[in-house]
C-alpha cells in the first residue's frame, strides 16, 4: 500500500534540478505530477526551460533564466509507492521457464535465408504457394485463415519468423504440430495456438471505363487492399486478460520480440491452468451447494410427511373412538344379542374396522414408537 511522506524542497536545490532534467522525469523522483512540480516551481519563483529546451539542448539552446528572490523552502506531500509486486504463477515451474526466456544467451534470432527449414515451415511454405490471395490481398496457408496469413510480399519473412519460433519452441521442450492450419504448441500440458497476420491498408477502387471494357459483367469491390509490411504475432487461444498480439513497432520489430512471445505464451499456459482450477474449484462449490439444497429439500419433505401422517393418524383415531362407541351404544339398545343372529356378525366386523383404523394397534405405529424409544 502506498505511503505519503513529507518532503523539504530547498529552493536553490530544486532550481538546479529543473534545469538539469526534464520537469515529468524529476516529477517521478518527487512522487508528484509535472503539473503539481510546475505548480510548486511558480510558488517558489523558480524559472523553468521554455517549451523545447530539451529538444534544442544539444544545439545551440536558449541560456538558462537567473534565479530572482523568494521563498527559501517549501514543503509537500508525496506519496511513497511500493515497488512492483512478483506476479504470482499458479505452476512453479512457470517462473523458472520465464526466467530462462529472458537470459540474452537464449536470444531467438531470425535468419536472413530461409535455409533448412523445419517440416511444419516448409508444409505451410507449400500451402502458401499454392494458394491465391483473398478478398483483403493476404494469402493464407489454410482455407480458415488460421497458421500465417500475410501478403505475397510479406512471405518469405513470415515463414522466417514461423520456423525460428518453431525451432526454438522444440528446442525448450515445447511440442509444436499443426492441425487444420492451426499452429499448436504444448507448454506445460496446454495446448496453445497462434498465428502470423499481417494487416492491410484499404483504399477506395476506382474502376476505369477500360477495365469495364476489358470484363463488362464483372463486379468489382468498392475498396482495394495494399499490403502494410506490418507482421503481427497473435496468441489465437482465449489468453484471460494476458497479452495476445506482438506488432512491428517504429524501434523493434516482431523479429526482434520472439522472446517475449514465448514468455507470453508461458503466462498464457499458467493463466489457463489457473482459470482450469478455478472452474473445477467452482463446479465442486456449486455440486456441494445442489446436495445441500437437496439434502434440506428432503428433510423439508420427510418433515411434511410425518406432519400428514400424523394428523391422518390423529383423525384414524379419533374414528376408531367415535366408532367403538357407535358399537357400543348399539350392543346397548339390542341387548341380549344371540351370538347366531345377523348383528352379533356386524359386531364382529365392526370391531376389527375399528381396530384396523387405529394407529395404536397398526404395526407400522409400533414400529415407529421402537425406533423412537
Amino acid at each position: 500500500m502506498a505511503e505519503y511522506k513529507r518532503i523539504r524542497i530547498e529552493r536553490e536545490e530544486l532550481f538546479k534540478q529543473v534545469w538539469e532534467q526534464s520537469m515529468v522525469q524529476l516529477a517521478k523522483v518527487y512522487g508528484l505530477s509535472d503539473v503539481g512540480l510546475r505548480k510548486i516551481c511558480k510558488r517558489l519563483n523558480v524559472p523553468t526551460p521554455p517549451q523545447g529546451y530539451w529538444a534544442r539542448k544539444n544545439r545551440k539552446g536558449p541560456p538558462i533564466l537567473p534565479l530572482t528572490d523568494g521563498p527559501t523552502v517549501h514543503e509537500i506531500t508525496s506519496i511513497d509507492k511500493p515497488d512492483a509486486i512478483e506476479p504470482e504463477y499458479f505452476d512453479p515451474r512457470t517462473k523458472d521457464l520465464i526466467v530462462g526466456e529472458r537470459d540474452k544467451k537464449n536470444a531467438i534470432k531470425v535468419t536472413e535465408r530461409l535455409r533448412n527449414p523445419h517440416p511444419l515451415v516448409e508444409k505451410i511454405r507449400k500451402q502458401l504457394e499454392s494458394r491465391g490471395p483473398d478478398d483483403f490481398n493476404r494469402i493464407h496457408s489454410h482455407k480458415s485463415g488460421c497458421g500465417i496469413g500475410v501478403c505475397k510480399g510479406s512471405i518469405s519473412r513470415a515463414l522466417r519468423i514461423m520456423d525460428a519460433l518453431v525451432k526454438s519452441l522444440e528446442k525448450r521442450g515445447f511440442r509444436v504440430t499443426s492441425n487444420e492450419g492451426k499452429t499448436e504448441v504444448v507448454i506445460l500440458d496446454e495446448p496453445i495456438t497462434f498465428s502470423i497476420f499481417e494487416s492491410t491498408k484499404r483504399y477506395e477502387l476506382v474502376v476505369t471505363p477500360e477495365m469495364r471494357k476489358k470484363a463488362p459483367y464483372r463486379y468489382y469491390q468498392r475498396y482495394g487492399y495494399n499490403p502494410s509490411g506490418v507482421i503481427e504475432l497473435k496468441i489465437d487461444t482465449l489468453t484471460y486478460g494476458a497479452r495476445s498480439t506482438f506488432k512491428d513497432r517504429k524501434n523493434k520489430r516482431v523479429d526482434d520480440q520472439l522472446n517475449d512471445f514465448i514468455v507470453c505464451l508461458i503466462e498464457t499456459s499458467d493463466r489457463i491452468r489457473q482459470r482450469e482450477d478455478e472452474r473445477i474449484r467452482e463446479a465442486e462449490k456449486w455440486r456441494r451447494q445442489r446436495e445441500n439444497q437437496a439434502a434440506r429439500q428432503h428433510q423439508a419433505d420427510q418433515e411434511k410427511a410425518n406432519r400428514e401422517g400424523l394428523d391422518q393418524s390423529i383423525g384414524d383415531w379419533q374414528k376408531a373412538l367415535k366408532l367403538r362407541e357407535f358399537i357400543s351404544a348399539v350392543e346397548q339398545k339390542h341387548q341380549p344379542i344371540p351370538p347366531s343372529c345377523e348383528l352379533a356378525g356386524w359386531i364382529i366386523w365392526a370391531n376389527r374396522y375399528a381396530n384396523v383404523l387405529d394407529p395404536l394397534l397398526r404395526s407400522s405405529f409400533r414400529r415407529f414408537r421402537r425406533t423412537q424409544g
